[in-house]
């Protein structure tokens, strides 16, 4: 899928895959503030006043948003070959990186 994000769809590097996901997937307001994440870890930012959650919580319901605060929120992984190609999206963190390589 890498491959055919770059060749074919024209996204020469995992940021412009980034900036075009972050540009492109939006949401109704009331829907990202249903969400766990945003309730547990965006909303005490939102009352502190940090952007842009703050300007998001004082939203009219169906003022669409983006899913994320910046590109930069938005990570690409590659792995493995080409022989199964596919690819996942996720709400999920990072928390540790792992070599593969003991395992072949």
């Amino acid at each position: 899928m890498a491959k055919d994000f770059k060749e074919r769809e024209g996204f020469g590097t995992k940021e412009k895959l980034s900036k075009w996901i972050y540009e492109n997937t939006l949401m109704p307001v009331e829907q990202y503030w249903g969400l766990d994440l945003a309730q547990h870890f965006h909303k005490p930012l939102a009352d502190r006043g940090i952007e842009p959650y703050a300007t998001w919580a004082k939203l009219p319901k169906g003022t669409r948003i983006r899913q994320r605060a910046t590109p930069d929120c938005i990570n690409i992984i590659v792995v493995g070959g080409g022989t199964n190609p596919g690819w996942y999206a996720g709400d999920f963190a990072y928390l540790a990186s792992a070599s593969i390589d003991a395992w072949r």
